[in-house]
């Protein structure tokens, strides 16, 4: 004979539904499995090096050269949804302008990568227009 499992409103067989409260009781089924995946992961992760400890500092030239290629890049997908002038330079000057001085790397790769395609026009418009204003009028 069948009950209804109120669980998941479907209907179970008596051996079903023993089999069910058994592995819920002892930490098995789909929750059970889960949690003692996560255990296992995380016990995984421990024994890994952290990121600071095998992190070697970059050059200036090695931390130029990669931000370089970061900006490339965003010019690149600019390029691609049709702003056809945008170069890496124009990203870099962008994404600069906002700093006093140079934040942390993983700082300036988010403000570069999460920059959008009406974002960067709103500067390089202003910046037309204020270089407009220093040049001596005839």
């Amino acid at each position: 004979m069948g009950v209804i499992d109120s669980d998941w409103g479907m209907r179970m067989t008596d051996w079903e539904r023993d089999e069910s409260e058994r592995e819920r009781r002892e930490g098995y089924g789909e929750r059970g499995r889960e949690a003692e995946n996560g255990a296992e992961h995380e016990a995984e992760h421990e024994a890994e090096p952290k990121a600071d400890d095998r992190a070697e500092p970059l050059d200036d030239e090695a931390l130029n050269a990669m931000i370089e290629t970061i900006c490339n890049s965003k010019a690149d997908e600019f390029r691609m949804l049709g702003y056809d002038s945008v170069t890496g330079k124009d990203v870099w000057d962008c994404v600069s302008s906002k700093y006093k001085e140079l934040p942390p790397l993983h700082k300036l790769v988010n403000d570069i990568m999460s920059l959008r395609a009406t974002g960067l026009m709103n500067w390089m418009t202003l910046s037309a227009w204020k270089q407009a204003e220093r040049e001596p009028k005839p």
